[in-house]
């Protein structure tokens, strides 16, 4: 894998990437890439690449490139951060319809998970009927298929799983 640079002005990187090769070009024999202290003297620093994140679940969103930020001296990253964007309407109305799509099929298995406490010899809770209520309302009342609030899930789910996991 090759290193890469940037230049470093007034405390921010700036400029596109620069491989190993063409920085010692630009700085010469005497400065040792390796150093932090030389390299930024010469006015560059060594950039730690972060591949840009997979596709984020809003389709609606995409990740662009973000500020550079030091992680120690002479050594940068760069960011990526979700943005909008930007679609046109039939793009926009299309995207919807996918993401009202994936909503039904993500309801429909959170009932799945739960259907076991509606067996006939089982009392349900009435925080649980609230519950598997609300998701049979879905998707009525959303307008954006990836903004909106999920349920709250009964008492006694165990934490970062949905009920019946």
């Amino acid at each position: 894998m090759s290193d890469f640079y940037k230049k470093l002005e007034s405390g921010s990187t700036t400029g596109n990437l620069i491989d190993r090769n063409s920085v010692k070009e630009i700085v010469g024999s005497s400065v040792d890439l390796d150093d932090a202290t030389e390299l930024v003297a010469a006015g560059y620093v060594k950039m730690e690449i972060v591949d840009k994140p997979g596709n984020p679940d809003n389709l609606k969103k995409e990740y662009v490139a973000g500020d550079d930020t030091e992680v120690s001296s002479g050594l940068w990253k760069n960011n990526w951060t979700l943005a909008d964007k930007t679609l046109s309407a039939d793009e926009l109305t299309a995207i919807n319809a996918i993401g009202m799509q994936n909503l039904r099929i993500e309801r429909n298995y959170r009932l799945q998970l739960t259907d076991k406490f509606a067996n006939s010899d089982l009392t349900m809770a009435d925080d649980m009927k609230t519950y598997r209520q609300a998701l049979r309302d879905l998707p009525e009342g959303v307008s954006d298929p990836f903004d909106f609030d999920w349920p709250a899930n009964p008492a006694g789910t165990k934490e970062n799983h949905k009920p019946g996991e």
